[in-house]
C-alpha cells in the first residue's frame, strides 16, 4: 500500500499538475507523516471492521470542492494513457 500510494502522489503530480492526490487510511502517524511529506493529503480514518476501508476512496466523490475525481487503488499506478 504505503511503496504505490507514494509513486502514485509522484506521478500524479506531473501528469495532474495542480490535483490533489488523497489517501483516506488508517496507518500509523509515522506514515501518514510521510505521507504529507510526499504531497499526499491524507484522512485519517479509524480501523475498519471488515472489508468497509476498501471503500473509503469513494468519500472523495461527496467533497463539495472537488470538480473531478479519480479513484485507484495503491497498487494501480497513474498514467499517461488515461490522462488523455
Amino acid at each position: 500500500f504505503f511503496q504505490g500510494a507514494l509513486e502514485n502522489g509522484r506521478l500524479a503530480a506531473e501528469l495532474y499538475p495542480g490535483w490533489i492526490v488523497r489517501v483516506y487510511t488508517s496507518v500509523g502517524a509515522h506514515l501518514a507523516a510521510e505521507l504529507r511529506n510526499a504531497g499526499i493529503d491524507v484522512v485519517a480514518m479509524d480501523k475498519p471492521e471488515g472489508i468497509y476501508g476498501m471503500f473509503w476512496r469513494f468519500l472523495a466523490a461527496s467533497d463539495p470542492c472537488a470538480e473531478r475525481v479519480i479513484f485507484r487503488d495503491t497498487d494501480s499506478l497513474v498514467n499517461p494513457r488515461e490522462r488523455a
